[in-house]
């Protein structure tokens, strides 16, 4: 019953929040963002089916990208398997949901990237963010 569409089920809002950062290129450095989410790392453990809004701060949206042969709606999810779904969750992709239907426990690493609708720099996780999930 654990993945049936009947198993109850949990729905959770993840904050996403865009922070200013330097990065060094050619020589020098490059004022930047950084995108946090949940506890700055993730956090994302359920141990039954949830569906995980991630929302996008004021002035940013979800920026869709490819990755390891596939289009992510601007969240990925590594190892790649039949647990996750992910799909923007409104036209204006100021959210994305995530579902995980808890068929298997291990750590899973997450890729956000978001673009400012202003001037349409993105900015990205680090692509060690992770659920912790049963370390």
């Amino acid at each position: 019953m654990a993945n049936s569409e009947e198993a109850p089920r949990d729905t959770r809002r993840v904050d996403v929040r865009i922070y200013p950062k330097l990065e060094i290129r050619e020589g020098g450095t490059v004022a930047a963002h950084a995108v946090h989410f949940g506890l700055k790392h993730g956090n994302l453990s359920a141990d039954y089916p949830t569906d995980y809004m991630f929302i996008a701060p004021e002035g940013w949206r979800f920026y869709e990208f490819q990755l390891a042969g596939r289009t992510w709606p601007g969240v990925s999810v590594f190892p790649e398997d039949s647990d996750f779904e992910v799909a923007f969750g409104d036209p204006d992709r100021k959210t994305v949901v995530m579902t995980d239907h808890c068929g298997t426990y291990y750590p899973h690493f997450y890729q956000l990237v978001l673009e400012n609708i202003a001037t349409g720099e993105l900015a990205t996780t680090d692509p060690s963010a992770d659920n912790g999930d049963r370390d």
